[in-house]
């Protein structure tokens, strides 16, 4: 199965494959979701004074992570970004530069360091619910987007992978 660029408007013509697109995006969201809603608790806990009783980690540690995870997301956008102007229509793949080398969703494995630092801040049953479906989001959105992508550059994305 391969896909291919329509020259008029330079879309991507997919591969059938039943709510294929459908997926990519409901994955995303429910990821941005959490995020959000993760954040949200870490916003609620520092404004209502609440801690938890006992730290799994050092609150510095999760800090650490927030910021090493946000860190890594920002700067793989900005990879990605430099030959995909719309990263949503690629026309390039990306494999090299940053951690593309040896990780092929970089920027979700920032989210999930992000997010998992975010849990550790908010530290409650929500936020291990919001971090295990944050993660098994990411993780759906990453193998639909390898389909996408192998569909769109099936030479290179097997070499790649």
């Amino acid at each position: 199965m391969t896909s291919s660029l329509r020259p008029e408007t330079a879309q991507l013509v997919e591969p059938a494959r039943p709510g294929c697109a459908s997926h990519r995006v409901t994955w995303w969201w429910i990821k941005v979701a959490c995020g959000a809603l993760l954040l949200a608790a870490v916003f609620l806990r520092y404004l209502t004074g609440w801690y938890p009783a006992q730290a799994l980690v050092p609150e510095a540690v999760a800090r650490a992570l927030v910021l090493i995870g946000g860190g890594l997301a920002i700067y793989h956008y900005f990879l990605v970004r430099r030959g995909n102007p719309d990263i949503s229509r690629p026309v390039a793949l990306v494999t090299a530069g940053g951690m593309y080398r040896r990780v092929r969703h970089p920027m979700y494995l920032a989210d999930a360091i992000l997010y998992t630092g975010f849990c550790l801040l908010a530290l409650n049953p929500l936020s291990i619910v919001l971090l295990v479906l944050g993660i098994f989001a990411l993780v759906r959105q990453s193998k639909e987007e390898d389909y996408y992508l192998a569909a769109l550059y099936p030479g290179e994305h097997g070499e790649w992978s």
